[in-house]
């Protein structure tokens, strides 16, 4: 399965920023088709204003050590996520 467009950014912006895929999962959650795991944190500020030009796409954290990733950004039109570790 490939990555949705609207994801496309905020992975590519990581991976050329020094971040590395960790893993990568077919419907991995409930609610998610792809889930892409990287390597390290998110740095949420460098795709944000790429991924605001849609109402669909959101970033989230979950602040409970029992969820592994805990951050990352979700495409609710596609089913799909790049996460990472806090």
């Amino acid at each position: 399965m490939k990555l949705c467009e609207h994801l496309e950014t905020p992975l590519l912006v990581e991976v050329s920023g020094g971040n590395s895929i960790k893993e990568v999962s077919d419907n991995a959650w409930s609610n998610a088709k792809l889930v892409v795991i990287l390597e390290n944190k998110i740095e949420k500020l460098r795709a944000n204003a790429e991924v605001e030009k849609y109402d669909f796409v959101q970033f989230f954290e979950i602040n409970d050590n029992h969820y592994d990733p805990q951050s990352g950004y979700y495409c609710n039109k596609c089913k799909q996520a790049v996460t990472s570790p806090q």
